[in-house]
């Protein structure tokens, strides 16, 4: 089975955006450890990570954020645990 996070928005013209995980060039995933609080989102508090079984993982025991993209605005965002869905 292939874990699937994702994350959906509503969007004002009634269309739904879906976000998926967004690899950095390097093909890793981007997480947010809340414990930064307001500036977990800056690169340099960024946690990396190779395999989404792994942002899973630090999704569901520590409540970190994960940077997906958006496959209609393209816009990339770090993405807080509770809205992301497929966690296992």
């Amino acid at each position: 089975m292939t874990l699937q996070l994702k994350r959906h928005r509503n969007l004002e013209d009634g269309r739904v955006e879906i976000y998926t995980p967004a690899p950095d060039a390097s093909n890793l995933l981007e997480l947010g450890d809340p414990k930064r609080g307001s500036e977990m989102h800056h690169k340099k508090n960024a946690v990396f990570v190779g395999t989404l079984e792994m942002a899973s993982y630090l999704i569901r025991e520590y409540g970190f954020s994960l940077r997906m993209k958006g496959d209609l605005t393209g816009q990339r965002n770090l993405i807080s645990a509770h809205e992301i869905e497929g966690v296992k």
